[in-house]
């Protein structure tokens, strides 16, 4: 029971750390799609 709860609890900290990587990512994205139309945010 202990195993199947530390699996669950490690399924949802890879999903955060997903999302954390695709928020930066989308981020990097919207700075360089900024700049490349010379507007600086």
């Amino acid at each position: 029971e202990a195993l199947a709860l530390s699996e669950a609890e490690g399924e949802i900290s890879h999903m955060f750390v997903l999302s954390e990587k695709i928020k930066i990512r989308g981020l990097f994205f919207c700075q360089n799609f900024w700049r490349d139309n010379g507007t600086i945010v």
